[in-house]
């Protein structure tokens, strides 16, 4: 919870960010959905650690009831925090399976956890 959110008690939600640096092609910004329903699990992580940027693995999840497309994004421990936008999943989906095949797991990459004005996280 944020700090207005504990000031006036009201429960803060997180906005998760992740940035990839795909080879030497630069960064890739994009914001992780689904969080509004991870919010223990990311209040988890701020409590764990004090860092300002965390790193999240990317993983496929063909099995998702909603989204046989659906990437799933963990933190370190292996907790689901958010998937991928649909768009975004399409387009990277198969690059993480060639990512799988070619080193045997899925990529990590580093992420920060936002706060807006109103203390929504």
């Amino acid at each position: 919870m944020g700090l207005l959110g504990r000031l006036f008690g009201v429960k803060a939600e997180h906005t998760t960010y992740l940035t990839f640096y795909p080879c030497s092609s630069g960064e890739f910004n994009c914001e992780v959905v689904g969080e509004i329903y991870r919010q223990s699990t990311i209040e988890q992580l701020l409590v764990e650690s004090s860092e300002a940027r965390y790193n999240f693995v990317i993983h496929p999840e063909p099995s998702n009831v909603h989204d046989r497309n659906a990437v799933a994004i963990k933190s370190e421990k292996g907790d689901v925090v958010g998937y991928l936008s649909r768009d975004a999943a399409l387009i990277l989906k198969p690059r993480l399976e060639e990512f799988h095949i070619a080193r045997g797991g899925y990529p990590a990459c580093e992420g920060v956890v936002l706060e807006d004005l109103s203390g929504v996280y």
